[in-house]
């Protein structure tokens, strides 16, 4: 593989990491909904917890790209 090869690859790896990380870390107070009557979380926490983590994810793998 060439070296511009290598990088894209290793650049959507990265990618690929920020979004599987984001329902995994949501993950996290979903199931502690199911533990604890301290976590309400709804729809719209979810989703804005989930676009602010997507966001920042995006955000940082734009900064190393460039």
């Amino acid at each position: 593989m060439l070296k511009s090869q290598t990088t894209m690859v290793k650049q959507n790896h990265r990618l690929m990491a920020i979004i599987i990380a984001v329902p995994m870390l949501l993950l996290i107070p979903f199931i502690a909904m199911f533990f604890s009557d301290e976590v309400t979380w709804t729809l719209f926490d979810f989703l804005v917890a989930g676009i602010l983590l997507l966001g920042a994810g995006l955000t940082l793998e734009f900064i190393l790209r460039k």
